[in-house]
């Protein structure tokens, strides 16, 4: 029995053959140097990955430019700190003329020039690329055991601190007083006039809002919601079929249903959803154009950051997403529960004692959106100029 069992043994760890290897992985299957096993593993990614496809292909792109397109089983653990200490030193955002040089001589030029380089959790990236495609090289590839680059830390690839602020209740009052959100005939386009609106009173992320289709704001006893979810099967299917990334949400606990703010609703935004469903549009805003990563809103967004630069809001930590940090500082200004406020802004729970009975009732978080308000913001003249709009486009 026992040189049975060791014969089993043997034959288990035996090389497979390598005609075996072809016809289960495929063009892959003789994948050795970094190249190689990217390319493999960008292969086994969805279409919804494109953009991170993209951003580890510079990753290793970079590591290559350093040390060669290497076998994959010949990376030491030096190489990959070598690899960090080379990300620390390139220069963050740097101009043309100097992206266009060779690796070696950004840094150089970051160095003399004392200019900003990469952050903590930019290089930290950068390494997640590297140690996500060599974990390729080990399942499936099975072409090494040990993925050294995991190792190899990066002081600072987890900020403290959120890139983003919430705006202040001035500069609120600044953006809500606006013509682009009082006067029906600004060139703010409808898409970003809902968009900007449903942020800070529903928590909404600008891409969420991007991706909703007129089959997403729903009616349940009375309430209306709006409910960020996947798609149906036939629908990621279809796109599937088309190549299109399937609609998704940022995070699990980012699947949520958030009933429609007051405001919004004597706004118009529910009629303004049921011109768009019987009209037939596929998407609520119909008008954003989806770039090659399949996201919906990165020009909206940057047309309202320009719009909000023109009207003194300045910094780099303000952006769309301040508004999303707004509305949590506005939910602790009133008697709601925090872990009411995280299903609302679908953030996941800090605490495992949070997590049982996650969840509440459509009333409950009713009665907790409602609670959302501004004290600087008149809300009169935003409500005015969206009915406005709507009927100065239904005609």
């Amino acid at each position: 029995m026992a040189v049975a069992a060791e014969s089993a043994g043997a034959a288990a760890d035996a090389p497979v053959g390598s005609s075996v290897r072809q016809r289960v992985l495929g063009e892959h299957a003789d994948a050795r140097t970094l190249q190689q096993v990217f390319r493999a593993w960008a292969a086994s990614r969805p279409p919804e990955d494109a953009k991170l496809v993209d951003e580890w292909r510079t990753s290793i792109q970079r590591f290559i430019e350093l040390h060669g397109d290497v076998d994959v089983t010949l990376i030491t653990k030096t190489m990959v700190t070598v690899y960090r200490e080379a990300l620390k030193g390139l220069p963050s955002r740097p101009k043309a003329d100097v992206k266009r040089l060779p690796l070696l001589e950004q840094i150089e030029v970051a160095r003399l020039g004392k200019l900003p380089t990469l952050s903590g959790p930019t290089v930290g990236k950068h390494m997640s690329g590297l140690r996500v495609v060599l974990d390729h090289a080990i399942d499936p590839l099975g072409i090494m055991e040990d993925n050294l680059a995991k190792e190899v830390k990066v002081v600072g690839a987890t900020s403290d601190t959120d890139a983003r602020k919430a705006h202040t209740p001035e500069e609120l009052q600044k953006i809500f007083a606006s013509p682009m959100l009082t006067d029906p005939n600004d060139a703010l386009r409808t898409s970003d006039f809902w968009l900007l609106i449903i942020a800070p009173l529903m928590g909404i992320r600008i891409e969420e809002g991007g991706k909703l289709r007129p089959n997403n704001v729903k009616v349940d006893r009375g309430i209306h919601y709006i409910s960020i979810e996947r798609d149906c099967r036939k629908q990621r299917r279809e796109d599937n079929a088309e190549g299109k990334g399937a609609k998704r949400a940022k995070t699990r606990a980012a699947y949520r249903d958030i009933p429609v703010h007051w405001i919004l609703i004597e706004a118009g935004f529910l009629e303004f959803v049921e011109r768009q469903r019987a009209a037939g549009h596929n998407w609520l805003f119909p008008g954003l154009s989806e770039n090659k990563y399949g996201d919906r809103t990165k020009a909206a967004s940057q047309r309202i950051i320009r719009r909000l630069r023109a009207l003194g809001i300045e910094g780099e930590e303000k952006v769309f997403h301040s508004f999303r940090h707004g509305m949590k500082r506005a939910a602790r200004g009133t008697t709601m529960k925090e872990e009411i406020a995280d299903l609302l802004a679908g953030h996941a729970p800090e605490s495992i004692g949070r997590k049982y009975g996650a969840g509440a009732e459509l009333n409950v978080l009713r009665e907790a959106v409602n609670m959302i308000d501004y004290a600087l913001i008149d809300w009169d003249p935003v409500i005015a100029a969206a009915k406005a709009r709507f009927t100065r486009e239904e005609s």
